[in-house]
């Protein structure tokens, strides 16, 4: 059985800002790219080589995935893109603080074209078919803070509006990817 890690990507501009990002693309700062780095030698220094490494498509989690694999060895060409992998849409709260989003009401949310947590955790659960197929010997995925606490949420089978109440990943940091049944 393969053993599935996930990296969340380094700071963003958005995250330097306090502000949501979602699904709209906000590239890494010289931070973010720093901690990659930092990170992606940490990794190599502690003999982890990846057999396989998933990322979403938005690039402050691509240009992560790609500093790990090119520290790592590992073919940047061989990066996979899942679409599923991608951070909780939130519609017109992107760009807003964070808490704005959370305290919506479930209406406010419907007509800001966010994603609800229902639907985040279906695509999550979506994800994990996908990261089970593509997962071989030692998997890395990249992804996003919101991503992994509803992954955490989906595995503890808690429902989906408790990830807000799991704690963000640090970024940059590996973990251990929660991989629950679909």
């Amino acid at each position: 059985m393969p053993s599935i890690y996930f990296a969340r990507h380094g700071q963003s501009v958005a995250n330097a800002k306090g502000v949501i990002a979602g699904i709209s693309d906000s590239q890494l700062t010289e931070k973010g790219i720093q901690q990659a780095r930092n990170e992606a030698a940490r990794i190599h220094a502690e003999g982890i080589r990846f057999d396989m490494i998933l990322s979403s498509p938005l690039s402050r989690a691509y240009d992560t995935a790609m500093v790990i694999a090119e520290v790592n060895g590992f073919s940047k060409e061989g990066i996979i893109l899942v679409d599923d992998l991608r951070e909780k849409a939130a519609g017109d709260f992107e760009g807003k603080p964070i808490h704005e989003l959370y305290d919506a009401t479930r209406e406010e949310i419907v007509q800001a074209g966010a994603e609800s947590f229902d639907e985040f955790a279906a695509r999550v659960r979506r994800a994990n078919a996908e990261i089970a197929k593509y997962a071989i010997g030692i998997t890395l995925v990249v992804g996003h803070a919101g991503f992994y606490r509803m992954a955490q949420a989906v595995a503890k089978e808690l429902p989906p509006a408790e990830m807000v109440r799991i704690p963000k990943p640090d970024n940059s940091r590996l973990l251990e990817y929660p991989l629950a049944r679909w």
